[in-house]
């Protein structure tokens, strides 16, 4: 009981607290101080819960103190039979039951006497209640007057609708929680700056884009020339990869025009509650139209701009866009300097009325770095306030870091500086870029356990055949390593995106098959096919991709592959796609085979490379394949490859000029 009232203390003293003021640290009143009026408000109602649990706590206590004599129901039948109960009392919904025994008052008594007589405690006895057929009879017989008597106390009876009171108090906390999500406060669901510090010098890389970044800013200065006719855009869509800098973009448009910036978070906009989106978006459009000249900016739009109708839609998802899109129209023209800006990394999710002409009219496509140079520079604004090792070559750095984006790049150069920071070290050097690299590309750390000499060496060969079968077929290598990582990577090779062109040929999708290939191939060349591991995964995965399309998307599998085909199984009717894919698959095998086999001497050395160097660049291996290949007859075959791709025999080429080279010179594969 006393730890009941100190709790009940305890929450009476916090809700005073926060009713009329807060304390600080140091039990000082903080800066709210309460009116005379707040504190006589504040006795009244504690006054009244203090009465009430008086009352209630009374109630119990007497209850508790005028409790009757517990017996067992044996000895209540013992007192029975010697005539020494008076009056049973129970109740057929309770396990228990009351009697009273004679005394020297009650025994000669009659029955409206007793009514107004007030038993004393002894008198009375409790024990279980039989709830058999006939026993209020039985009582009758044996003369004991019986009674239906409820003695439950106040106390009692609250505590029976405790359950009801609960399933109350949840629904009110929901209505109050529903009050709140619809009120006039959008705190947690738009940022406003006033002055953004982002300017297009901090966009890197995006030179193609910077028009049409003017042009929104010139709309928001007020600059455009109304004589030529031109309508300013009501929206802006930056689509892209994640990563690319669609946030940071939008804030430097405002810098530049140096006008408020609205952040508005899409995924907080919509709520179970219905309603609260469209509300919050009127809400952020208000604030617009009193900051104007400025930028809405809606973050990850799509996940208030789905299309609608997909999966059965969703009602409350349609009201919020359809808020959007009235106040997108309703601009009038005294709103022609609020520009909203939307991001999103899946413009096709996108419902076609939010992207149509007079929407977002104006559509920006932001990729990644589109080649090391851009990489470089983009690591010399991340790495400034950065000391760099004088081992450090930023341009070999660059260059191992294709398809990296520009937050990708700032996420390295932080990685860099923490490692160096746990080594002890003031100066970031080569070796602590590289242990960041691995880092970001296979998302863990490197393992610090020593690996088994024999998976090392697997590893190793690994990816030196997909090494060799890049280099052979001219396909640009960024980055190789075999360091292991907690995320399960063992190694990789990472090869370049630089200078990709859009569309790919079918000789691209050939040489993507033969690299996937190129481990799984080593692995059986070297070790034999009993001794290949699971490494390869990953890479068939991927090849069964690169296979499906080849053949359903596409529709490459003609010529060589058909002639393969009916060989094979002529015995089957019909081309069936599958049958088709494993044809393909068995060719990429073949050839991947092949080209191996022939490079077998070069595979081995520069698995020892690898194995002592651990990681190696691009320009690492272009050197070092092209020190150890002396033979004029692998060179003149690797020239043909580049050119022809690999071959095997009884495949022909166009090219008349090299068919008697390929057959006399056995450029070809056996």
């Amino acid at each position: 009981m006393k730890k009941l009232l100190q709790r009940i203390a305890g929450v009476i003293r916090r809700a005073w607290s926060k009713t009329i003021g807060s304390q600080d640290d140091n039990d000082n009143w903080g800066k709210k101080q309460p009116s005379k009026k707040d504190i006589k408000k504040s006795i009244k109602t504690f006054t009244i819960i203090f009465v009430i649990f008086s009352l209630f706590m009374a109630d119990a206590f007497w209850f508790t103190y005028n409790k009757p004599e517990e017996v067992t129901y044996n000895q209540f039948l013992k007192d029975v039979e010697n005539h020494k109960v008076d009056t049973v009392y129970y109740n057929t919904s309770k396990e228990k039951m009351r009697y009273t025994l004679y005394n020297n008052k009650t025994r000669n008594m009659s029955d409206e006497d007793k009514e107004n007589y007030k038993y004393p405690k002894e008198s009375w006895r409790q024990t279980y209640y039989p709830a058999t057929m006939g026993f209020r009879e039985k009582m009758l017989k044996e003369g004991v007057n019986v009674k239906i008597a409820d003695f439950t106390t106040n106390f009692g009876r609250i505590a029976t609708l405790l359950p009801s009171l609960f399933s109350l108090a949840i629904v009110i906390m929901i209505g109050m929680m529903l009050v709140q999500a619809t009120g006039k406060g959008t705190g947690s669901n738009i940022e406003v700056t006033e002055d953004v510090p982002t300017r297009f010098t901090d966009i890197i890389g995006h030179d193609e884009i910077v028009d049409d970044l003017n042009f929104v800013v010139s709309i928001l200065k007020g600059e455009v020339k109304s004589s030529l006719g031109i309508t300013p855009p009501k929206g802006v869509l930056l689509s892209g990869p994640p990563g690319t800098g669609k946030t940071l973009t939008a804030r430097a448009i405002a810098g530049e025009a140096g006008v408020p910036f609205i952040y508005v978070n899409s995924s907080s906009m919509v709520e179970m509650y219905v309603g609260v989106g469209s509300k919050r978006i009127r809400q952020v459009y208000e604030k617009a139209r009193k900051l104007q000249p400025c930028i809405v900016f809606f973050d990850e739009i799509d996940s208030i701009g789905k299309k609608r109708g997909i999966m059965g839609g969703n009602s409350e998802d349609d009201r919020t866009i359809n808020a959007l899109l009235q106040e997108m129209d309703g601009f009038s023209s005294k709103d022609d300097r609020i520009i909203t800006i939307a991001a999103t990394n899946n413009e096709e999710s996108l419902d076609s009325a939010l992207v149509r002409a007079g929407r977002f009219d104006k559509k920006i496509m932001i990729l990644p770095p589109r080649n090391w140079r851009v990489r470089k520079q983009m690591l010399e604004y991340y790495m400034e306030g950065k000391q760099l090792g004088e081992d450090v070559n930023l341009d070999e750095v660059a260059k191992q870091l294709s398809g990296f984006t520009g937050a990708d790049i700032n996420v390295l150069c932080n990685e860099a500086a923490i490692i160096t920071a746990s080594k002890k070290k003031e100066v970031i050097e080569e070796a602590y870029i590289d242990e960041a690299i691995d880092k970001v590309l296979t998302k863990g750390n490197r393992t610090k356990d020593k690996v088994d000499k024999r998976e090392l060496e697997i590893v190793a060969l690994h990816e030196s055949g997909h090494a060799i079968c890049s280099w052979v077929l001219g396909k640009k290598i960024s980055r190789i390593t075999v360091h292991g990582t907690t995320s399960g990577v063992g190694g990789f090779v990472l090869n370049s995106e630089d200078g990709k062109e859009t569309l790919k040929s079918r000789r691209d999708l050939e040489t993507s098959m033969i690299v996937l290939y190129g481990g799984r191939v080593a692995e059986a060349l070297v070790h034999g096919n009993d001794n290949v591991t699971t490494g390869a995964v990953n890479d068939l995965s991927e090849l069964d991709k690169v296979v499906r399309s080849f053949v359903k998307t596409y529709h490459f599998s003609t010529g060589y592959y058909q002639e393969r085909f009916e060989k094979k199984y002529k015995e089957e009717k019909g081309k069936d796609d599958d049958l088709m894919q494993d044809i393909v698959r068995t060719v990429a095998h073949e050839r991947c085979r092949g080209l191996l086999k022939k490079m077998q001497p070069y595979l081995l050395q520069l698995k020892d490379k690898i194995l002592d160097e651990e990681t190696m660049t691009g320009s690492d291996m272009n050197k070092f394949m092209n020190s150890i290949i002396d033979d004029e007859s692998v060179k003149e075959w690797i020239a043909f490859v580049r050119e022809y791709g690999v071959k095997l025999k009884g495949e022909s080429i166009q090219q008349e000029e090299f068919t008697e080279l390929a057959s006399n010179s056995d450029l070809g594969l056996s």
